[in-house]
């Protein structure tokens, strides 16, 4: 396992030598699929393809030959010292792989179909997770284990390709052919694009390596347990604004177009956010205790400042992505440099004084300030007020967030059990509580068909079971 999670290190740190390719690819083809230039975003896309095949052959070789001293520094036997050479091997062709999966994606992003791209994902994650759960219950070493992964990534990165080409032909993946000249007129606004990535991880993981210096290292494990939730959560924002981000390449220059993305995707990100920083607010006591045995009131308070955090960075969500579609990254990067400064400066400062929680406080103060200055110039683009912008993202939000509110606290207090199964009672009274009142007092008319699309799901799901078990039981 360690030899596993060790490969897994080394290809993240492959993934760290990038040109914000992603980014760029994604921009262009949105803009071209709303301009019908698509013939010459051709040549772009075939050198951007060239471009991830050459930088996975670069982490490739990177990851297989920083195998073979790892095999004799990771303190490894003999037998497992080719182990892991091997496992190093298969992991450096599995990143190959992934490079071109990235690109298939990235494409498909820019032509907004996230139901393919999401589709191809989900499938590669089950499809490893199920082989690796048999191939271990078998009794199977590593090797396999890194092979069956390389196996699924080859299969789903083919599948990827080969539905970009049957979608838009012209996009299909050609080795070989590369215009440096087209490359270099976007690698400003990818490169840029990676450092507002870097300084974004910084104001938000930057937190455990300062308290580790001067509280200690002890003092990270509460940190870390009360934020894994609520960061946990965030990925709900930061996957609504892959949506946004195609369509604010597409409508740049477009006021009342920026207008509706501003606030429409504010409000969906907010619709989605709030349910669940709210359930984790109240249950956070009830929440640390059945999870890891005891919830301290520091720890509490550091949960609960995680999620306040949390609802300010998806407050300014929405103008993040549509500041980045529209290619004003800098914008971005001052937005994401002053959160990461002010929540260098208020840790440094305030940890010796308040301990732990000084680092749940400078978190929602960085997310607060990232918000203030990327809200103020993109109300200002949209020619609307900050106020009418909030007042529309929150519109008919009220009643349902008090009926959540009191569903959860009215769930925690009267359930008769404790543990994990009072978590889950107050999660599920708060949430029927908000879907409820929201489909019926507070909600638009697109959110009223997502709820039901979702609805629809487990009995979508019950039918198929029962029929196929019918059919089973009549055979």
């Amino acid at each position: 396992y360690g030899l596993w999670i060790a490969t897994l290190a080394v290809a993240n740190l492959a993934r760290t030598v990038d040109l914000g390719l992603g980014w760029s690819l994604t921009r262009q083809v949105a803009a071209a699929q709303a301009s019908g230039k698509i013939s010459q975003t051709a040549a772009f896309v075939s050198t951007t393809g060239n471009a991830f095949l050459l930088l996975g052959a670069l982490g490739a070789a990177f990851i297989s030959l920083l195998g073979l001293p790892l095999s004799v520094g990771l303190h490894l036997s003999p037998a497992h010292q080719l182990v892991a050479r091997t496992v190093f091997f298969l992991a450096g062709l599995t990143f190959l792989s992934s490079q071109l999966q990235s690109f298939a994606s990235d494409l498909l992003k820019g032509m907004r179909r996230f139901d393919v791209a999401n589709s191809l994902t989900v499938s590669l994650v089950i499809l490893q997770a199920a082989g690796i759960i048999v191939l271990l219950w078998a009794g199977f070493s590593l090797v396999p284990v890194a092979l069956w992964s390389l196996l699924v990534t080859l299969g789903v990165t083919l599948a990827s390709l080969l539905v970009v080409a049957r979608l838009e032909p012209r996009y299909r993946f050609r080795p070989g052919l590369f215009d440096w000249p087209s490359l270099r007129r976007h690698l400003p606004f990818g490169l840029s694009s990676v450092l507002a990535e870097w300084t974004g991880w910084t104001a938000w993981q930057s937190a455990p390596l300062i308290i580790g210096v001067v509280l200690g290292s002890a003092f990270v494990v509460p940190y870390h347990i009360a934020t894994k939730f609520p960061l946990a959560s965030q990925e709900i924002s930061w996957r609504i604004g892959e949506a946004l981000f195609p369509a604010a390449s597409q409508k740049a220059g477009e006021t009342a177009a920026q207008r509706e993305i501003l606030e429409v995707g504010t409000r969906w990100i907010l619709v989605l956010v709030l349910p669940l920083a709210i359930v984790l607010w109240i249950v956070a006591p009830h929440l640390l205790r059945a999870w890891v045995g005891q919830a301290s009131p520091s720890t509490v308070l550091v949960l609960r400042l995680a999620c306040a955090a949390v609802v300010a960075d998806a407050v300014g969500r929405g103008a993040q992505e549509l500041q980045w579609g529209g290619g004003r990254v800098r914008i971005v990067l001052a937005a994401l440099g002053a959160a990461a400064v002010v929540g260098v400066a208020l840790n440094l400062w305030l940890l010796p004084r308040l301990g732990v929680p000084a680092a749940g406080w400078a978190l929602l103060a960085a997310m607060v300030c990232c918000s203030l200055v990327l809200l103020f110039p993109a109300v200002r683009l949209c020619r609307v007020s900050l106020p009418q912008t909030l007042a529309t993202a929150f519109q008919g939000l009220l009643l349902p967030v008090a009926a959540c509110i009191a569903s959860t606290y009215g769930a925690i207090y009267l359930f008769p059990f404790q543990g994990w199964l009072a978590v889950l009672a107050a999660a599920l009274a708060g949430g029927a509580a908000y879907v409820t009142i929201l489909y019926f007092r507070g909600s638009r008319a697109e959110e009223r068909v997502f709820i039901r699309q979702n609805l629809q799901v487990p009995a979508t799901l019950a039918i198929f079971v029962f029929r196929s078990l019918r059919r089973k039981l009549e055979s």
